[in-house]
């Protein structure tokens, strides 16, 4: 008996109005995030194909080989997978012009957030993820971690607390 492949998510789903947890991983897991003008190039680009894509960056964190974001779609024709083609597109050839290598790794890990999940709780879980990796013992004290929709400095301070509460990667509870 033959049984059709269906995706792990219809494209519909990633389109309009909608919240999305990303985890994005560099190309071999390598550590691109050492320097500061590579994380400040691969963020002016995220921001400025965010702007173009019409989307909201609320949480963002670069850790050594991978990207976590909290973004949300600003309008109905609001893109996911364009968006992400796009962004890492650009800075992909940015990347290979200055290092001869690749950045990113194929595809991306995905989360659309269902109504009645506190997107607050997610965004302090991505905001946390250096102080839950050890890096730091404050969130406020990672340098490739923010929001361009809040206050940062005010979540990261409540972020802390409920980093070091739970156990190390764990995924934070956010609905049903």
């Amino acid at each position: 008996m033959s049984r059709e492949v269906v995706p792990r998510m219809a494209g519909s789903r990633h389109i309009g109005r909608r919240r999305y947890l990303l985890t994005i991983c560099t190309f071999h897991r390598t550590h691109a995030w050492c320097t500061d003008p590579v994380v400040e190039g691969v963020l002016m680009q995220l921001r400025q194909r965010a702007i173009d894509h019409r989307f909201a960056i609320h949480a963002y964190c670069f850790m050594r080989n991978d990207v976590h974001l909290l973004l949300e779609g600003l309008s109905d024709s609001s893109d996911l997978r364009r968006f992400i083609r796009d962004w890492k597109q650009r800075t992909t050839h940015e990347y290979r012009n200055a290092t001869g290598g690749e950045l990113w790794q194929r595809g991306h890990i995905d989360h659309v957030l269902r109504p009645g999940e506190d997107a607050d709780v997610v965004k302090r879980y991505v905001l946390g993820t250096p102080v839950r990796a050890g890096l730091v013992a404050h969130a406020k004290e990672y340098r490739y971690v923010g929001s361009d929709t809040s206050e940062a400095d005010e979540l990261m301070l409540r972020t802390t607390e409920a980093a070091t509460a739970r156990t190390k990667h764990q995924a934070p509870a956010t609905g049903p």
